[in-house]
């Protein structure tokens, strides 16, 4: 670890490559969390073996970074991307689905308000508030039957290399991400700050070993308690002589989320993933983010310097050698 920041210290601070860098390093290092760890030591280990930090930083952003922002939640309306068409074209096809309905409607039965602010869902003369259901981690990496050989190959290559960065993920976690599991009922306003990773979850336990979710930041600054109306809360007051009960708004940082139990709740390989994106997005710097813009309508472009080092669809191939990550023939090393 210390080898690793040692190297970055030769960069240039304000530039992209050591922001990129650094923040996939240190990003994780207040965090307790045991896999994350080994996250953290692929990243050591390319870094201490690359010759060109410049590229390594490229890869993370294109092949780690780039396609788990520009695809999660609605963040604003920066200029459409290729991942982003993705997501919009997959949730056209995704609305016409009865197993996706299915699986939307398990997720509003389930949590029934904005889990952040516990605002109802109501819908009221054919007006709906506008809750969505929202993916911890986004679908659109998913393969569709509209995809051409290029678009899965670009999936695949992507899928791959975040296998490669989270050696602790599960063999089959892409293979369906429309579950109840991944997913939570949120107001407009709070997914599109969820999807931008300005937000996460943190799971503990309560003295009933029942799971408790809190919504979190990397460090608190007001945001949950802007979002919408936040939470309302009744204090007893005296005004002009009379007892009063008079409603007030709270932030909903570290406090336990509205989820339901009706039906699967969110799975923790999920929440985890979202937290460490969320922590190296806020240590890279949110603002920084959008540097690199997609010009063309060819989905995937931004991948094609990568697709030769695979040599075919094999899924990846993890091997673990005392503790130390390696990586089957067919992999990005």
């Amino acid at each position: 670890m210390q080898q690793a920041n040692e190297k970055l210290q030769n960069l240039e601070k304000g530039f992209s490559t050591y922001k990129i860098l650094n923040a996939m390093l240190n990003a994780t290092a207040d965090s307790d969390y045991e896999s994350f760890a080994s996250t953290r030591q692929v990243i050591i280990q390319d870094i201490l073996a690359s010759d060109n930090l410049e590229e390594l930083a490229s890869k993370y952003d294109n092949l780690f970074l780039m396609p788990m922002r520009a695809s999660g939640g609605r963040p604003g309306s920066r200029p459409s991307s290729a991942t982003q068409r993705i997501q919009e074209e997959e949730d056209k096809s995704h609305s016409s689905s009865s197993k996706s309905n299915k699986f939307k409607s398990d997720v509003r039965e389930r949590d029934k308000v904005c889990v952040l602010t516990g605002e109802e869902d109501k819908v009221t003369e054919r007006i709906s508030r506008g809750f969505e259901v929202a993916h911890i981690i986004p679908q659109s990496l998913l393969d569709s039957k509209s995809d051409g050989e290029e678009r899965k190959q670009g999936k695949y290559v992507i899928r791959s290399f975040i296998f490669r960065m989270c050696p602790w993920l599960p063999p089959n976690f892409f293979e369906n991400l429309d579950v109840c599991e991944n997913a939570i009922l949120l107001n407009q306003e709070a997914h599109r700050f969820f999807g931008a990773f300005e937000w996460f979850i943190v799971m503990e336990k309560d003295s009933n070993n029942n799971t408790i979710y809190k919504a979190m930041q990397v460090e608190e600054d007001g945001l949950l308690g802007k979002i919408t109306t936040g939470r309302i809360v009744v204090k007893r007051a005296i005004i002009d002589n009379i007892e009063t009960d008079i409603p007030i708004t709270v932030s909903s940082y570290n406090q336990p989320l509205f989820i339901g139990n009706t039906h699967p709740q969110p799975s923790e390989v999920y929440v985890r993933l979202h937290e460490l994106l969320s922590r190296i997005f806020y240590m890279r710097g949110q603002a920084n983010y959008y540097e690199q813009e997609y010009d063309s309508d060819d989905e995937f472009q931004v991948n094609q310097a990568y697709l030769s080092e695979y040599k075919d669809e094999s899924k990846p191939e993890v091997k673990r050698e005392d503790s130390a990550v390696t990586f089957g023939p067919n992999l990005l090393v």
